[in-house]
């Protein structure tokens, strides 16, 4: 009895550890995927380069269009390449990562340069825009 009891244990725990292995992670995706297509609280994991940081946390770029702030306290510098997991959410119809794990991929990387535009240029840009408008850099 006690050898069956043995054996059952050792069983249910190597079906645990093959059901945790199995279980998929977080698919790396792109910026811009997110913003479109990912729903608040969605677990996600995006890579890019930050561009710009704040007290609370930086803004990091993928691509002309993929763009967003990441909520953390890491110590990141401008022009590193980061990979984030974390949290996508909407603050005050801002997008944003919070709950995040940074680790950086690379330093010294290319950043945006800003765009020439005038201030009517930037008061027509769509403010409900998932994409495009949200994050850019203008010099007036």
């Amino acid at each position: 009895m006690r050898k069956k009891l043995t054996l059952l244990l050792m069983l249910l725990c190597c079906f645990c550890l093959c059901l945790a292995a199995c279980t998929p992670g977080v698919e790396l995706q792109t910026i811009e995927k997110v913003l479109t297509e990912a729903k608040n609280n969605d677990d996600i994991q995006v890579e890019g380069v930050v561009f710009g940081k704040t007290s609370d946390g930086f803004y990091l770029y993928d691509s002309g269009n993929g763009k967003i702030f990441v909520l953390s306290g890491d110590n990141v510098k401008v022009g590193d390449k980061v990979t984030v997991t974390g949290k996508f959410s909407y603050i005050s119809h801002f997008p944003q990562v919070k709950n995040a794990t940074v680790s950086v991929v690379s330093s010294g990387n290319t950043i945006l340069t800003a765009t020439t535009g005038s201030v009517s240029a930037i008061a027509a840009l769509d403010g409900t825009a998932k994409t495009g408008s949200y994050a850019q850099s203008f010099s007036v």
